[in-house]
């Protein structure tokens, strides 16, 4: 069983405008689920960001913007608007969305705590809302804002708006295009927000979007089911209390698996209950699949060599459980050996194959690499 490591997640309480409460609760189900979500979020999509944007600008004028925002007498950063960038450089700022705008003034003055007073809070009525914070993106708002709670309540403050941005920017076509792609998807880790997109869409096309805007296109989408609600049960006879469980606001089915011994006791040493790790390994296979399918074998074998494969795979018993990922290289090769003149092709795809992980040749010997959860 995987024994508990480093700081424990903080709960806090984070003062935002009633107005974005209201935001929070539409997008997400619940305000306390979208405040989680962008809370720890934030860190990951701000450092994709500025990886993107240095890629893209000369690290030389955020350089300068720095060297005035520390030059002030100021002890504190003024909120981060986007609009210290645009006075650097209109002309090659302003092709950019606000958020990787904002994203660079942080940079510029990482370590200053934002100020709290004129432009934090668009208006007087505001209310705290509960936050989990997990032990990294409390380490990274302290490096980013010195004062974390202070930075992330601007950031909640200002998300719907930036949010807003994007989804108008990528317009009604786009998104009725990809609708149908989210059906039944969502929203787990907002530690990997922006990394759905390229497994449910064309990964091409999405990885030309920025890591925020594949964030806000996958909120828009499936943000609701990152929302969880308690509910109590019946009293069952003899029953003192009433029993509670969580439910989560997810589509989804139950079903009941019959478990190997040895693949029921792996799953209880690593994930502390054999249900626990069933739920895990069903909800994630099928993106494993597809992102390994992405990553490992798109482009990378011909229609040809994927034919020798699926007629080697018909011929053998389909391979599972301990042997998946085993039998792949055995049967092309025995397969091909029995075809005339086929020694170099089965050189340049045994050179392929062998470069492959077992869960990539596990793919291949199921015949998933053009299989979508349509």
């Amino acid at each position: 069983m995987k024994e508990a490591t480093g700081m424990k997640d903080r709960f806090d309480f984070i003062v935002v405008g009633n107005d974005k409460k209201l935001f929070y609760k539409d997008t997400f189900g619940a305000a306390a689920a979208g405040a989680n979500y962008i809370t720890n979020a934030f860190p990951f999509l701000y450092l994709a960001t500025i990886e993107e944007m240095m890629r893209r600008i000369d690290a030389r004028e955020v350089g300068k913007v720095s060297e005035k925002m520390m030059s002030e007498k100021r002890k504190q950063l003024r909120p981060p608007t986007g609009n210290r960038m645009l006075q650097e450089n209109r002309e090659r700022y302003g092709r950019f969305s606000t958020f990787q705008r904002v994203c660079l003034e942080i940079k510029a003055g990482i370590g200053k705590p934002i100020a709290h007073g004129s432009g934090f809070y668009a208006s007087k009525d505001v209310g705290p809302v509960r936050v989990r914070v997990s032990p990294l993106a409390m380490r990274y708002g302290s490096t980013m804002f010195k004062k974390p709670m202070m930075g992330f309540a601007y950031i909640l403050e200002c998300f719907p708006a930036w949010y807003d941005e994007e989804i108008k920017r990528l317009g009604a076509s786009f998104l009725k295009q990809t609708e149908e792609a989210f059906e039944g998807v969502a929203l787990d880790s907002p530690m990997a927000a922006g990394s759905l997109l390229p497994v449910l869409l064309d990964k091409k096309k999405a990885e030309e979007m920025s890591a925020f805007t594949r964030a806000c296109v996958e909120i828009y989408f499936a943000g609701k089911t990152f929302a969880w609600k308690e509910t109590k049960a019946r009293k069952g006879p003899g029953e003192k209390k009433l029993a509670k469980s969580i439910e989560r606001n997810v589509p989804g089915n139950k079903t009941a698996l019959f478990v190997k011994e040895y693949s029921g006791n792996y799953l209880v040493n690593a994930f502390g209950s054999r249900n626990r790790g069933m739920i895990f390994a069903i909800d994630s296979f099928p993106f494993l699949i597809q992102r390994t399918v992405a990553d490992e074998i798109g482009g990378v074998f011909s229609m040809n060599e994927l034919g020798y494969i699926r007629k080697a795979m018909a011929e053998v018993i389909q391979p599972s459980g301990a042997t998946a990922g085993m039998v792949l290289i055995p049967a092309v090769e025995a397969y091909m050996s029995m075809q005339p003149l086929m020694n170099e092709q089965w050189h340049q795809l045994a050179n392929k194959l062998g470069r492959l992980s077992v869960f990539a040749r596990m793919c291949l010997e199921e015949g998933l690499y053009d299989v979508r959860g349509d």
